[in-house]
């Protein structure tokens, strides 16, 4: 509710929506005081969630209820008052508005960008935006089309329409995150924690309305269907979440490695892979007709990359790099970033190229995390939201004390950056830059943890118990160590 307050303050409101004119709204965004006070409300609110998630973590850990049920339920409590507020942390959502005005005005989508329509701005979409086609799958883009048809590109309901397709992937992790953690070995309830009730995907899922969330919750669905071996409606459904955004389709080769089952030859794998293509290029092709805009969306898939976000690791190596050895030796900084990424592009190449041969050392579902992490790490661009293509299928293996850890650090340090960050709010909040951000995200994170050193032992911690004895309370394990 905090957070909810706080965007009325500052989050990002389209210029044609109705309560842009409002009078009380106008009096406290167009004040000093009235934007500090919003975003107090969000930092207040963003440290309250990360302190209520840590202890809801431990306290479903040992609880007797069921834990993932309640873990759900929690996550869509969390995320309604993000319904129907303005739009936090990102305002990519208006971007999908106004290019759901363009195959309905006969444009092609995958070859203009938001700025083919000269009103495009009322919409609030970013004008970085505006000559860049698309690069989302010809699923999204039929179902973008489908929300202009329903709404015109009315400025609220079409933002509720946009909440409401991210509210369907999030109702998909919702269902099938302890299916999978089940499947795979590993605990329903702890993986719904980790991967549903976390901040980190209420944030861009609900608060920004992002299109990962139906990638992410059709990829997992398809995963689970290929576990209870239904290969086929597994392969259909990741490729669903490829036509939304293409990173999903990694889960192919990993989705035949299930169909091939545990243990099989070399000649078997490569026989379900064959099998796995086939029906993946027929998927595909489906939705592609659909969509009625062709196959553009491939070519499309490095529209992203025009943003520098420092919180890539190649980008951010490449930046760094480029600054130091311009005035020595005189080296494009642009050059040197496209080498920087072009070396971390092959290096991800050759991790999936390395699970993938060697397969049997792992399940498919690791192979498969450790695989996105591996994309999401070395691509150009990484976003916060980025993260949550690997965090649900992270979520639902069994993970060592030291993954665990690093997937909380990384939850806390991106819900911060996310806060931070100037894209969080309108510019008229005190925001920061981003690489900025970055390091204040990484200072805040570093304090939290040597200040947790001092209360460590007075936490209960997912995967810890407590057994009664003569002198009080001793903490013991429960599968993993305490922290």
């Amino acid at each position: 509710m905090l957070l909810a307050l706080g965007a009325l303050g500052v989050g990002w409101i389209a210029p044609a929506s109705p309560i842009a004119s409002d009078a009380v709204l106008s009096a406290v965004r167009d004040s000093t005081a009235g934007t500090a006070l919003a975003k107090l409300l969000i930092i207040a609110g963003t440290a309250l969630m990360l302190r209520v998630w840590l202890a809801a973590g431990a306290t479903l850990r040992t609880s007797s209820v069921d834990e993932a049920r309640c873990s759900g339920l929690m996550a869509v409590a969390w995320g309604l008052p993000f319904l129907f507020v303005p739009v936090l942390f990102s305002r990519d959502v208006f971007s999908y508005i106004a290019a759901s005005r363009l195959v309905p005005a006969g444009i092609n989508p995958y070859t203009e960008g938001t700025g083919a329509l000269p009103s495009y701005w009322r919409d609030g979409a970013d004008p970085m935006w505006f000559d860049s086609p698309s690069p989302y799958g010809p699923l999204w883009t039929s179902a973008s089309t489908l929300s202009y048809h329903l709404t015109g590109a009315e400025p609220t309901s079409s933002l509720l329409a946009f909440r409401l397709l991210a509210l369907v992937g999030i109702g998909l992790l919702v269902w099938f995150v302890p299916r999978l953690a089940q499947l795979a070995g590993a605990d329903p309830g702890l993986a719904t924690w980790l991967g549903v009730l976390n901040p980190l995907v209420l944030f861009p899922f609900t608060a920004s309305a992002h299109n990962d969330a139906l990638m992410a919750g059709l990829l997992v669905a398809g995963v689970v269907m290929a576990y209870q071996r239904r290969p086929v409606l597994g392969i259909v459904l990741v490729c669903a979440a490829g036509a939304v955004k293409a990173p999903a389709l990694l889960g192919l080769a990993f989705v035949g490695l299930l169909w091939a089952g545990p243990g099989a030859s070399w000649r078997l794998v490569v026989a379900s892979w064959a099998k796995t293509a086939a029906i993946a290029v027929t998927a595909l092709g489906a939705f592609t007709v659909m969509s009625g805009v062709g196959w553009g969306w491939v070519s499309n898939l490095s529209t992203p990359t025009k943003v520098d976000t420092w919180l890539s690791p190649p980008t951010a190596v490449g930046r760094t790099l480029g600054l130091v050895l311009e005035p020595l030796v005189g080296a494009s900084p642009e050059t040197v970033l496209d080498a920087t990424r072009t070396v971390a592009a092959v290096a991800a190449v050759g991790v999936v190229a390395a699970l993938l041969l060697t397969h049997r050392r792992r399940t498919p579902l690791r192979g498969l995390a450790i695989a996105m992490v591996a994309v999401i790490a070395l691509g150009p661009v990484l976003q916060p939201w980025y993260a949550l293509w690997a965090l649900p299928l992270v979520a639902a293996i069994r993970l060592s004390r030291a993954e665990r850890h690093a997937a909380v650090g990384l939850t806390v340090g991106l819900s911060i950056y996310s806060v931070a960050n100037t894209a969080a709010t309108t510019e008229s909040a005190v925001s920061l830059p981003d690489g900025v951000a970055a390091v204040v995200s990484v200072v805040a994170l570093g304090a939290v943890v040597a200040a947790s050193r001092q209360v460590r032992d007075g936490v209960q911690w997912p995967g810890t118990r407590r057994r009664a004895t003569g002198r009080g309370h001793t903490t013991v394990r429960a599968g993993v160590r305490p922290p």
